[in-house]
Order: C-alpha cells, then sequence, then structure tokens
C-alpha cells in the first residue's frame, strides 16, 4: 500500500500491527482488517485501516493548540524498506491485469512503515484538507531528511519514508462553538460556525500542523534508531559506510530494459 488519502465520514481509525512474516497477501489486507473490526465490534465500513509491521513501542505523540484549534498526531515508525521519491521499483504490476504477467508475487518486502494519524479538533474546508494532508507528508520527510534516514535502495540519498507509508488525516464535518458578543449588555450568546479555511505555510494552522507531525515522526524514528542500533552515533558511522559503499561498487538494476518502449522483463 503506498500513502493514501479519503474524504468519506469515519468514526474509528486502527493501527493495526502485522507480524514482520505477513507478506501482504495472505491473508488480504482489507480482509484483515475486517477480521479485526468484528472480534472489536467496529463497524469496518466506518473504519480507517493502516497496517504496520513496526513496533509499537516506536509509538509516539505530539499536539498544538492555538486559536481555540487543537491539533493531535500520532505516528509509529519503521525504517526497514525505506525509500527515497523516484527510487528503483520493487514491484512492476501498474494494473491489476498486468498480475499474471509480472511475476512479482515471490518478492518478499522487508517490513517497516511510517504510519501517521492526524487529528483535528475543527472542520476543515476542502482547500484546508487537502493543504493539511501535504504539511503533513511534507513534516514527515523533513524529519525523515533531519535524522539521516537513507534510502535502502541507494544509500547516497536521503528517504522520504519508506515504501509502504501511510497518513490518515480525521476532522469533524462540521461543528459550532458558542461565542458572546460583546457589544451586546445583556450578554447572550449564539451559534457561530467555526471551520479552518486554509492552511498553506504562512498560517497558524499549518504551522501547528506541521511542528506537530515532525515532533512526533522525529521521537518515532529515534526510538526506532536506538532500537535497532543502540544509538545515534552508531547508526551515523554505518549509515555512512553504507554511502560509502554504494558510491565506490555502484550498481544498475537488470529489469529495467534498454529502451523505454521495449516490454519490462520480470523483476529478479
Amino acid at each position: 500500500p503506498s500513502t493514501t488519502t479519503t474524504t468519506h465520514q469515519q468514526h474509528h481509525v486502527i493501527n493495526y500491527k502485522v507480524p514482520a512474516t505477513y507478506d501482504g497477501v495472505t491473508p488480504k489486507p482489507h480482509g484483515l482488517l475486517a477480521d479485526f473490526c468484528h472480534d472489536e465490534t467496529v463497524d469496518p465500513n466506518n473504519t480507517v485501516g493502516l497496517l504496520t509491521a513496526a513496533s509499537m513501542e516506536t509509538f509516539s505523540t505530539s499536539s498544538r493548540n492555538g486559536r481555540g484549534v487543537h491539533v493531535d498526531v500520532i505516528v509509529t515508525a519503521g525504517l526497514s524498506n525505506s525509500r527515497s521519491s523516484g527510487a528503483d521499483a520493487d514491484y512492476f504490476t501498474i494494473v491489476c491485469e498486468d498480475d499474471d504477467n509480472d511475476g512479482d508475487d515471490d518478492r518478499k518486502m522487508t517490513p517497516g512503515t511510517i504510519n501517521t494519524i492526524v487529528v483535528v479538533d475543527t472542520p476543515l474546508s476542502p482547500e484546508a484538507r487537502v493543504e493539511a494532508y501535504a504539511i503533513a507528508i511534507e513534516a514527515k520527510c523533513a524529519a525523515c531528511v533531519d535524522h539521516g534516514v537513507s534510502c535502502a535502495k541507494d544509500p547516497t540519498k536521503f528517504a522520504m519514508g519508506t515504501g509502504t507509508d501511510c497518513c490518515a488525516l480525521l476532522s469533524p464535518c462540521r461543528g459550532f462553538f458558542i461565542e458572546k458578543d460583546d457589544d451586546d449588555d445583556v450578554g447572550t450568546t449564539r451559534e457561530k460556525k467555526a471551520i479552518v479555511e486554509y492552511a498553506g505555510k504562512h498560517t497558524l494552522f499549518a504551522e501547528m500542523m506541521g511542528q506537530a507531525v515532525y515532533e512526533a515522526t522525529s521521537k518515532a524514528i529515534m526510538i526506532n534508531i536506538r532500537h535497532l542500533h543502540a544509538n545515534y552515533a552508531l547508526y551515523s558511522i554505518r549509515r555512512c559506510w553504507r554511502s560509502f559503499t554504494a558510491t565506490m561498487v555502484g550498481a544498475t538494476r537488470p529489469c529495467i530494459p534498454p529502451k523505454p518502449m521495449d516490454p519490462i522483463p520480470n523483476a529478479p
């Protein structure tokens, strides 16, 4: 699965941990999540499901408040299949009709996923929702770069995440708050609609969103690094060695045809 988004009305979010041996095929992700929802008496039709093989010990949170708007972020992080944008592909199926021709079923991925859940307590306009989602992804990428996460395919490049990252952005469909009118001597209250109209980088909301996602992602990444490499210094040394080796040895992907219009052979 790749980074996904939904604008449908949902009531639940699940960040489901699968074993490191899970191949993403048996059982199918939708069936796996549906079974979990059934066991937990949760309606799968009103649920956003995320899968990860990352340790739940990386579970990290961050929050920001401002102008009556509250942003909460939850992140779990695995880094084993870290990728930069445009990294060499592992699977060559693009449309379902290609399933019988590509021979990708035997390819096994090393587990590792950065799952991000963002909860905003105020409704977002369609424009703000799109911008906020982009801000969340950019903040995750910034955290990966700032902590030196390298691409597993090409250690000379920084990773922008992993090949299976997901992000869920949740906010109310609508909401109201009660505000007193200072000009009203009687002190009556009235209902006023509250909505975040814009979420560009010049806005306070974007600052809150970006900081919260960056902070939670940074915490999760550091927990992962300390778990696998004992400390950041050792991780940096190993990362530099991988980068040096990749630069000296170099590599090419044999499954890329010499001419773009030639048929793509099966992945090795």
